[in-house]
């Protein structure tokens, strides 16, 4: 029996020494892959900075924290480029799951895309997840948000805009060819509190939205961005969204919807939209000024007429085709509103 007890501190050890051989492999794998990306983002022309990285997380797991962590670059697919910078990033290797890379972005962060503002913001967890040995076929992107919080700036004046819970998944498909997706999203927001100081005609507060689409390849590798939406729409691309639901205000959405580019490489499609409390919407559009009151009064008398009840009652549904052409969006060649030029920038 006393040989049986000194066995179990000598269990113990071993299994400690197994842990902390698991961990520091895991930490090495850490410190090599972050070596090898940093180097392959700064050949590709990416500015990265950081606080040498600082090791622990023994022992549930395996980490790497970089503090004032900046990233920068991206010119020749975003317009001007972006930049991202984070208070604190932690890399993090579990020892169930050596095979995926955890990502979390913590403290106050700030987000520019092209042109835009940058954006100040917060999150009371952000993470994203990406598989350490990803398939040729299939790189896949994981990002999770919860109490995400953006400050912005409406009219002069400090706003916020926050999101209580955020989905995301990017799927990059580098082999597909003509007719196939090259890139596939879906992403889910919900409970989004909008700018209070900005006018909303549908009000501020969004409960949900959803999308689910794909980008069609090859996408071209032409030398500026213009050349590349040039030829990616010579070659017929589109984006196809298969699933689109927004709940906002009155209006309960749901759409499918095919775009492409113009000759003009402007915006231009067809879509097919599921819709109730269409009236109450159009009705605070028209006095918002987003659309015309000619607009508003035609659209409800045309969809009054194919708009029908549920079975289990509640507000009326309709069913509509829409149409965007030269930057204008139609139904049943109604316009309806006028979308934005697109600037591409100069080749």
């Amino acid at each position: 029996m006393r040989r049986a007890l000194w066995l179990i501190p000598m269990l113990l050890l071993i299994a400690v020494l197994a842990d902390t051989a698991v961990w520091y492999v895991a930490e090495q794998r850490l410190g090599d892959g972050l070596t090898a990306w940093v180097a392959d983002r700064r050949a590709e022309g990416w500015t990265v900075t950081a606080v040498a990285p600082a090791p622990g997380g023994w022992p549930t797991a395996a980490t790497l924290t970089l503090r004032d962590f900046e990233l920068s670059g991206g010119k020749l697919d975003i317009p001007n480029g972006l930049s991202w910078r984070a208070d604190r990033v932690v890399l993090r290797l579990t020892p169930r799951d050596l095979h995926k890379l955890h990502i979390e972005a913590a403290g106050l962060q700030h987000l520019r895309v092209s042109d835009a503002p940058r954006i100040a913001y917060s999150a009371t967890h952000l993470e994203a997840v990406v598989p350490l040995q990803p398939e040729p076929l299939a790189q896949v992107l994981d990002l999770h948000g919860e109490g995400v919080r953006a400050h912005v700036s409406i009219g002069g004046q400090p706003d916020s805009m926050t999101i209580e819970s955020l989905a995301v998944q990017i799927v990059l498909h580098p082999a597909a060819g003509r007719g196939q997706a090259a890139v596939s999203l879906a992403g889910a927001a919900d409970n989004i509190a909008l700018p209070e100081r900005a006018d909303w005609a549908l009000g501020s507060h969004v409960r949900s939205v959803t999308l689910e689409g794909a980008v069609d390849g090859p996408l071209p590798d032409a030398p500026s961005l213009p050349q590349r939406a040039t030829q990616w729409r010579d070659s017929g691309g589109q984006v196809e969204l298969q699933d689109v639901a927004l709940r906002w205000g009155a209006l309960d959405l749901t759409a499918r919807a095919t775009l492409r580019l113009d000759d003009q490489l402007q915006l231009a499609g067809s879509a097919t939209a599921q819709v109730s409390g269409y009236a109450p919407t159009l009705d605070v559009l028209a006095t918002h000024g987003v659309i015309s009151n000619s607009a508003a009064i035609a659209a409800k008398a045309m969809l009054s007429l194919i708009a029908a009840t549920p079975v289990k009652g509640g507000p009326a549904e309709v069913e509509v085709p829409l149409t965007l052409k030269q930057g204008v969006l139609s139904m049943h060649q109604v316009p309806l509103l006028r979308l934005p030029h697109l600037d591409w920038p100069a080749s």
